[in-house]
């Protein structure tokens, strides 16, 4: 999470290939910048107006497996061919995630070689070989950089002014004395190293040092200064669970260009006639006992926003299919998608299971609330 040109931005790579910010008031994408053939499993980092990304798979432009690159984050809309400011092809890094400290940026390839490159201009400073695995990310701690390695090793390297220097190794075994594996990274708090094997877990310090949790607050979130008109609604709560005849309240609030919010705003309401009606400042359920799902929708000027709203009939429940559509499963049924379809045989309605595509036929899907018990 960063503040970016004034926006508060949730910022990561997705299964597509692409890294996306998106406006954490909002849900909204900003922009988004598109890496990879494949998924990215590494986590971004951002320092100042710059995300810094990498990967291990071929690569959109050109046949080279890998890239570790730098882009401006100030932009909008896809900035792939636009904002990128530098890049290092080849380089293989899809599991562990960057880390960026005093201009220059860390980052742990497949094979387990840290790098450091220049910050600014992706020129390579250093390397060092921590192993044959690399999946942990690097962390940045007291001037040293902490690396795990797959084969039960921890390194311990110097980012200070002997960069690149080997300071200590550990390697951890089974009780079979065979390399206990190491996927994750260290955690590092209260002047200690916290570090999980598949065999167990350590704890790195001076053993005479007495422990203390002592008094740390986390700083509040301050909202970015300055505020626009209004361009986006929000429906709060954005998801609703009910029951035939309840009685739904919303709020509305109002967010300017940049994803600030600029408080609540009087809207109109309205639901499909056949599911409820507006009542004052409610929205009131139909009563009969019928499974729904649609959607509230608020209006403010020519801003729409709208909330999902599922109802489940109250037991016992009797179903025919007559009034589900063919081809379609009823609405209020959670993951049937294609895995169900109501179909027409001889005079009536039946629901049909299809064969699935690949795998097992076996489908599972959700018919009611997550507290209901009871029933047969």
């Amino acid at each position: 999470m960063a503040t970016i040109d004034g926006q508060r931005l949730l910022i990561a790579g997705n299964a597509d290939g692409g890294v996306y910010a998106l406006e954490i008031a909002t849900g909204r994408t900003r922009w988004s910048f598109m890496l990879s053939k494949r998924g990215i499993n590494s986590s971004v980092v951002v320092d100042g107006d710059r995300v810094y990304a990498a990967h291990s798979e071929e690569n959109l432009d050109n046949t080279v497996m890998g890239r570790v690159v730098c882009y401006d984050a100030t932009g909008s809309g896809d900035v792939t061919g636009s904002h990128e400011l530098w890049r290092v092809d080849g380089l293989q890094v899809g599991y562990a995630s960057p880390v960026v400290h005093a201009n220059r940026l860390y980052v742990v390839d497949n094979s387990a070689n840290l790098h450091a490159l220049d910050a600014a201009t992706g020129e390579p400073v250093w390397q060092t070989s921590i192993g044959t695995v690399g999946k942990g990310s690097p962390v940045w701690a007291d001037g040293k950089l902490y690396a795990t390695e797959v084969n039960g090793r921890l390194s311990v390297i110097s980012a200070g002014a002997r960069e690149g220097e080997l300071l200590y190794r550990s390697e951890f075994t089974t009780v079979e004395g065979r390399p206990a594996e190491i996927f994750g990274s260290v955690a590092v708090a209260y002047d200690r190293v916290y570090l999980t094997t598949e065999e167990g877990v350590y704890c790195l310090g001076d053993p005479e040092q007495p422990f203390s949790l002592g008094r740390k607050t986390v700083p509040a979130f301050i909202e970015p200064a300055g505020g626009g008109e209004v361009v986006t609604l929000r429906v709060i709560p954005a998801e609703v669970l009910a029951a035939p005849g309840d009685s739904l309240a919303f709020q509305v609030r109002g967010y300017d260009g940049k994803g600030r919010e600029r408080g609540s705003v009087a809207a109109d309401f309205s639901i499909a006639e056949a599911a409820g009606r507006i009542d004052g400042e409610w929205i009131v359920l139909d009563r009969a006992n019928a499974g729904w799902a649609g959607s509230v929708a608020a209006r403010a000027g020519d801003q729409v926003a709208t909330a999902r709203v599922r109802v489940v009939p109250n037991l016992p429940w009797s179903e025919d299919f007559e009034a589900v559509a063919e081809g379609a499963n009823p609405a209020h049924w959670v993951g049937a998608g294609s895995k169900f379809r109501v179909v027409v045989e001889g005079d009536g309605k039946v629901l049909l299971k299809p064969p699935a595509p690949r795998g097992l036929h076996r489908s599972n899907i959700y018919l009611g609330p997550p507290d209901l018990s009871g029933y047969t």
